[in-house]
Order: C-alpha cells, then structure tokens, then sequence
C-alpha cells in the first residue's frame, strides 16, 4: 500500500469534510451528556471506524466533533428535557433543597467542621436567592467572583438615596459620583 494510502487509513478522514448521519451525532451527544467515558471514547463509540486512527488524531477530531453547534444543541437540549423531568416529576424542589442544605449544616456544625457548616448555610442563601453573584472580566480576560448580599446592596442603595442621590450617582443638584463602595458590573437578565 502507498504511504499516503497508509497515512490515510490510519489517521481517518477530517470531520469537516465528512458529514456526520444525524444518528451518530445524536449518539456522540447522549454519550457526552451521560458523562461517562471521555470525549475521545465517545467519539469512538459515535464513529467506530476512528478505532483505527492514532491517538492524536481521535483526540483531535473528538474536541472539534464536540465542539460543533449541532452537537452542542443537542446536548443543551438534553440537559434541559432532563431538568424539566425531574422538576416536572417533583423530584426535588426548593423546599426540599434548603431543608437538605439545613440537615448538612446542622450535621456539620455537631461534628464540629464549622468549614462545612458555614459552606452549607451559604449555599442554603444562594439557594433561597439572598446573594447575587457577579462576574467581571478585566482586559486579561480573568475572571473574578463577587458575591454581595441582596441586603448588602439595599442597605447601600438605600442610603445612596437617603443622601440625594439616585441610582444612577448622580444627585439632586446634578453633580454626579457614585455613593456605592464599589462600582457593580451590567449583567444581563437571568431566565
């Protein structure tokens, strides 16, 4: 055989040139959203002919076979029917969140590991929606966390208004200068 048969027989045809069936796309996307092999093990399991390929471009061809916005929709579609069932068959509710949550905190705090006591007590308030979480990007492209309390930023709105200012930081008489500690990044609406 040629070597540039053989070359081709061992690391597979390119994705981009093939199309993919529109089952084995929907069988790579079940078994990412299982979870329970790697991406390049799905992929095999998707399109067993990459058996044959090397390791290198079976990786390489996974990555950019998951990458793909049919393969990503389908996944988001999956997680989403699945989270819509289980909510839907009241599997679990906020109710029953908070109240585990409290159980974990109250076992914690017996056993005397106040780290996951606290851990759970603020996880049963992002639960119940009493803190926001923030992230802001600077130029680097890193990313930073910030949480405040809903009554944090009441409190200082509130006292933001109080001193004849607005929402905005800008005052009655038209000067302008936030009132707030800090400024608090856009985000956009969550659904």
């Amino acid at each position: 055989m040629p070597a540039k048969k053989l070359a081709k027989a061992v690391t597979g045809p390119k994705l981009k040139t093939k199309p993919w069936s529109a089952a084995r796309k929907l069988k790579f996307a079940r078994l990412l959203f299982e979870g329970n092999m790697t991406q390049r093990e799905a992929f095999i399991a998707a399109l067993p002919q990459a058996k044959a390929w090397t390791k290198d471009s079976q990786n390489s061809n996974a990555s950019t076979a998951a990458k793909r916005p049919e393969i990503v929709e389908l996944v988001a579609k999956m997680r989403a029917e699945t989270l819509a069932k289980v909510v839907d068959a009241g599997a679990i509710s906020l109710e029953q969140h908070l109240t585990a949550l409290a159980d974990l905190r109250d076992r914690a705090a017996k056993a005397g590991d106040w780290s996951s006591a606290v851990r759970a007590e603020e996880d049963r308030g992002k639960a119940g929606g009493l803190y926001i979480e923030r992230k802001q990007v600077d130029s680097r492209t890193l990313v930073t966390v910030v949480d405040r309390a809903v009554s944090e930023i009441d409190a200082l709105m509130e006292r933001a208004l109080l001193a004849g200012g607005t929402e905005d930081g800008v005052s009655g008489d038209g000067a302008s200068g936030s009132l707030l500690p800090a400024a608090l990044p856009a985000e956009p609406p969550r659904h």
